[in-house]
């Protein structure tokens, strides 16, 4: 006896979702191995948001790999073929130390939280502005080819000042080197030094003179 044509499509529909029930186009990588987790803050228990964070495992040996890139929410998830994984989890905003470790899966699923420790670097903000020809203070925007080309570094790392000149830089608490490169100009102060600083936050403004 044939079945109604509604109760024909739900068995159809019921025997599909059962077949792709075991596939592994939920999450990224291949193999038997389900690893999730989630980012927690070491010193509060809360959970962190992967807004910032590359998450990357390793089959050391094989050359097995996957990477997430930085997405919403505080969980992750992808399939390896092999029960010895390692993990790097990099905050690209520094506000986490990067985390590595190895972990072994005993059967189908790793699910193992990353517990991240803050840097509680140093927040460094302010102005990036170059000194033009008649003495005057002007954002990089308002130069000539050679000023708005110029790469302000603090410590090696690059700043991003906006339109206006403003910029905002996480920075361990050493000494500093600044420079600048594609350009003639120097900035000033040439460096910084944060290794007695105890606030969070560092007003530091950013000239390029010739």
């Amino acid at each position: 006896m044939r079945l109604p044509l509604c109760l024909d499509r739900f068995w159809t529909v019921l025997l599909t979702l059962l077949a792709c029930a075991g596939c592994n186009s939920d999450v990224p990588g291949s193999g038997s191995i389900r690893v999730s987790g989630r980012l927690i803050d070491a010193e509060t228990g809360q959970s962190v948001s992967r807004e910032t964070f590359y998450v990357h495992a390793y089959v050391d040996g094989t050359g097995e790999r996957v990477s997430l890139d930085p997405a919403r929410g505080d969980d992750f998830g992808f399939r390896m073929s092999q029960p010895e994984i390692r993990r790097l989890v990099a905050d690209k905003a520094d506000q986490y130390e990067r985390f590595e470790g190895t972990f072994t899966a005993s059967g189908e699923v790793l699910d193992v939280d990353v517990r991240l420790k803050p840097t509680h670097w140093v927040r460094a903000h302010g102005t990036v502005l170059w000194r033009d020809d008649k003495g005057r203070l002007r954002p990089l925007r308002d130069g000539d080819e050679l000023v708005r080309a110029a790469r302000p570094h603090i410590g090696g790392r690059l700043l991003h000042p906006d339109a206006d000149g403003n910029y905002e830089q996480l920075l361990p608490r050493e000494l500093h080197e600044l420079l600048a490169i594609n350009t003639s100009y120097g900035p000033v102060p040439s460096e910084v030094d944060l290794r007695g600083v105890t606030e969070e936050d560092y007003p530091l403004d950013v000239v390029l003179e010739e």
